[in-house]
């Protein structure tokens, strides 16, 4: 879907014309050179060919190739199914369960968490707040915050 916009996109503003877009490919390397004003050399594992760039963009998200699953003491005894957010799509496969834990605190955490609202349950280290801490004029908002919310 991501990859789709951005085709769209570019298409849309004749971006393809100044730009060489590289999807499905890891790169091995990626080392500024300062021969070429700061610009990036990076190693194409698949091809193994030296690409050279004056901007880069990493936009792996949820796409990375290798999906991080913290261990959890005695998970084995747990008998529902343990999904990396990758793994969440469109968020049909949430339809089914009866109850939701997800464990973190990041953007997908939270658009997951809209997906099934009413069975979802967000477990995270510490507190994120949406209000700008700037606009509630107090300092050291999150402490306050935790020591009246914590559970």
């Amino acid at each position: 879907a991501v990859q789709e916009y951005i085709r769209r996109y570019a298409e849309k503003y004749n971006v393809f014309s100044n730009v060489d877009i590289k999807y499905q490919c890891s790169v091995k390397t990626a080392v500024r050179d300062t021969e070429c004003n700061n610009c990036w050399m990076l190693h194409i594992a698949e091809s193994d060919e030296i690409i050279e760039a004056d901007i880069l963009i990493m936009a792996i998200g949820n796409n990375s190739s290798s999906p991080i699953i913290p261990r959890i003491p005695n998970e084995n005894n747990y008998r529902g199914q343990i999904f990396h957010s990758s793994e969440i799509g469109n968020g049909d496969i949430l339809k089914s369960a009866r109850n939701i834990a997800i464990v973190g605190g990041s953007k997908s955490a939270f658009d997951i968490g809209q997906m099934q609202p009413h069975k979802t349950t967000l477990i995270m280290r510490t507190p994120h707040y949406w209000t700008p801490r700037w606009l509630l004029l107090l300092p050291f908002f999150d402490r306050i915050a935790y020591g009246l919310f914590r559970g």
